[in-house]
């Protein structure tokens, strides 16, 4: 997988195709004109094999399993599921943490949380213990076993893999029918970094994909690369984090003591356990709040790219550095700049309308999710599902010891702080970590990512203390708790989607 994004001479193959590939033969000049001419008559030719979608055999539409990528040559098939663009200049492993967790992400929430409740069981069965930590520590171990185990059917296109990077007639013929293979494809994932606007061949593929797909920005997904390693370790940093809350609970109230508490006594505990959580609270959410400041930085960066995009100042290609001409050869290279602007003319009519369609229509298929919010709200459950993973641990000896009506209650409740009490609560915690997003030194990223740990902590308290004054003036814990989950739903229902 590392080989996918290795770092390479050239970018592609410099269209030198016109001297490698087979097919069609007419590419290449044998009448004795001056190199420059033939040049220009191969760029002609590669315009009109690019620019026409079509491939040059059917052999060349060729894709892969996704758990092959994520772990060979494609297969020859008839349609691509998924067409996989990103640029060979960015870093591999936030790409590699992107294409995990968009293809096994639901897999590996579902299978830790549907361990949980059986960890609870064989603990309460086997060995009497009804409170422990282990429930959610092997739920996390196994979200993380089966993200990088999944094996997911889905057929996808990447370069890499689906174009033979052994034999350079069969690579030059796999560069010639990137158009025609995009045509193919049902969908496009753009994996979104800071060099993929500069790379000349990226640029195309989203054209072509616009081109030749109706409602072509219902079927492009733009992930920005950044959101793979981000939802990673914000999962694994609230794992953490609510376990060391469960031992540091368990350290300073035994669980049996919180049944003979008075309210008074009861309600200066749960403040003594907040605060006691606060100590393994702030330095992971200091980290937390680091990675999610860097990952809206990378995302103002882009929306800058998209609304000021140009092709003619932001896109690079290798041979214009080489003033085209090949180092190992000597030969004259064709000008990939040149030749796809020729491509983009007789697709959009200009390079000033394709420019309009890309500060326009792809613009808007980035902003359309990320801008109120830089984590679409399923991916914030994914995040947010080890927090509720403590009251799930409650239902199996709940139901062991008879009391269905209680488990029933229990499993609601869990639903509804995992549907809107954790969303809204993270969110309100990221909205701040937004307002304070700029880095300006060392020590102000310190007290900047301080800040937001001791506002997520006084937020947490806050909240804890306010449901705990709910069930004292209801009297029924299910009651106050449903209470409690009803407003937060009105909560999370204004802030995704009205604000």
């Amino acid at each position: 997988m590392a080989d996918m994004d290795a770092a390479v001479p050239l970018e592609r193959v410099d269209l030198q195709v016109a001297d490698t590939i087979a097919k069609p033969p007419v590419i290449v000049d044998s009448t004795g004109a001056p190199e420059a001419q033939r040049a220009h008559r191969r760029s002609r030719k590669l315009v009109e094999l690019v620019a026409g979608f079509s491939l040059t055999r059917p052999e060349m539409l060729r894709g892969t399993p996704a758990r092959v990528v994520l772990r060979g040559i494609g297969r020859q098939i008839t349609q691509v599921q998924q067409f996989w663009s990103h640029s060979w200049h960015g870093y591999v492993w936030p790409k590699i943490a992107l294409l995990y967790t968009s293809c096994n992400g639901v897999a590996a929430v579902v299978c830790g949380s549907l361990v949980v409740p059986v960890v609870s069981f064989l603990l309460v069965v086997g060995m009497g213990i009804f409170q422990s930590p282990w429930p959610r520590i092997v739920g996390t171990l196994t979200s993380v076993f089966v993200l990088l185990a999944w094996r997911p059917s889905k057929t996808v296109f990447v370069d890499n893999i689906c174009v033979d990077q052994q034999d350079p007639k069969l690579m030059s013929e796999g560069v010639v029918n990137i158009g025609g293979i995009v045509k193919n494809s049902k969908s496009m994932l753009v994996c979104w970094d800071s060099t993929y606007l500069s790379r000349l061949w990226c640029v195309l593929e989203v054209a072509a994909f616009l081109k030749t797909h109706d409602a072509a920005e219902k079927n492009l997904y733009i992930r920005p690369t950044s959101w793979g390693s981000v939802t990673c370790m914000l999962f694994l940093i609230f794992s953490v984090l609510r376990t060391g809350e469960d031992l540091v609970t368990n350290l300073l109230i035994p669980t049996q003591s919180w049944a003979h508490m008075d309210q008074g006594e009861f309600f200066a505990n749960t403040l003594l356990f907040q605060f006691g959580s606060a100590i393994v609270k702030v330095p992971l959410t200091m980290l937390l709040a680091h990675v999610w400041r860097g990952h809206l930085r990378a995302l103002e960066s882009a929306f800058s790219q998209l609304s000021d995009f140009s092709f003619e100042r932001d896109i690079r290609c290798h041979c214009c550095s080489l003033n085209h001409i090949n180092p190992t050869t000597g030969r004259r290279m064709v000008c990939d700049h040149d030749t796809i602007r020729e491509c983009l003319c007789t697709w959009f009519g200009s390079v000033a309308d394709f420019e309009e369609v890309m500060r326009c229509r792809v613009s808007e298929v980035f902003q359309k999710h990320l801008k109120r919010h830089a984590l679409p709200y399923h991916w914030i459950l994914g995040i947010t599902c080890v927090n509720c993973w403590g009251l799930l641990a409650t239902i199996p000896p709940t139901i062991y010891f008879g009391d269905g009506l209680s488990a029933a209650v229990t499993m609601l409740l869990t639903l509804g702080f995992w549907l809107a009490v954790q969303p809204v609560l993270l969110l309100v915690q990221l909205k701040f970590a937004y307002l304070l997003r700029r880095c300006h030194g060392r020590c102000e990223e310190f007290l900047k990512n301080l800040a937001v740990a001791l506002i997520a902590v006084t937020l947490d308290i806050a909240i804890t203390m306010g449901e705990t004054a709910l069930l004292f003036l209801i009297g029924e814990l299910w009651l106050s708790s449903l209470v409690f989950v009803l407003i937060f739903a009105i909560i999370a229902v204004v802030m995704f989607c009205c604000c």
